[in-house]
């Protein structure tokens, strides 16, 4: 775990945690290719932010102390890490970060129900700073969050359209995958009234 703006105040925590999380990567991406040369598995990484008021300070016994934070805003945190697997994303944050990191473009993933939440919340991945974009991924996320609005209106046929050339293009992105395979069940199903677009994540 990593914590921004505390105990040095950051007023630009938000956005430093998601430059960090992308410069991880990008490292990550350096150490693969070189796994890769020597037919080593490659190595993964998942990471969750979220922005929230939390307790912090040194935690633990008399022979052990540990400077670390703790609260609700950490366990989110926990469960996006815990999600960037079955999505396929490298990093997830919550509606909180995204809204203080203005110099950041996000990509909307869905809109979920934690374990241990009733309320669904938006998350997003981060694609990068907006100066570094190029017009591909700016197409190709436009496209994407095309398909998420047909979703959530329940046009089935239309989203699936959206996901089978998105699939097509981009045959590796598993999220993508997820939906195409989603909504492929929803087909028979129809229009359902009391649908809220919230899909239910029920394990950590």
């Amino acid at each position: 775990m990593a914590l921004f703006g505390v105990p040095v105040k950051d007023e630009q925590q938000a956005q430093n945690a998601v430059y960090a999380a992308l410069a991880m990567h990008d490292e990550l991406n350096i150490i693969n290719q070189e796994l890769a040369k020597k037919q080593l598995p490659v190595i993964g990484l998942g990471i969750g932010i979220n922005s929230a008021a939390v307790v912090a300070g040194n935690m633990g016994s008399e022979t052990r102390l540990n400077y670390t934070v703790i609260g609700d805003g950490v366990n989110l945190s926990s469960r996006l890490e815990g999600l960037s697997k079955y999505y396929g994303a490298d990093v997830l944050v919550s509606e909180t970060t995204k809204r203080l990191c203005p110099d950041i473009v996000f990509q909307e993933i869905d809109t979920v129900r934690v374990k241990g939440k009733t309320q669904g919340m938006t998350i997003y991945q981060p694609l990068g700073d907006k100066s570094s974009m190029s017009p591909e991924q700016l197409k190709r996320s436009a496209l994407f969050q095309q398909m998420l609005n047909l979703y959530k209106q329940q046009q089935w046929h239309a989203a699936l359209a959206i996901l089978d050339q998105l699939t097509h293009e981009y045959p590796k992105v598993l999220c993508y995958q997820v939906y195409q395979q989603r909504v492929t069940k929803w087909l028979d199903k129809g229009i359902d009234p009391a649908w809220d677009g919230v899909f239910n994540h029920l394990e950590k």
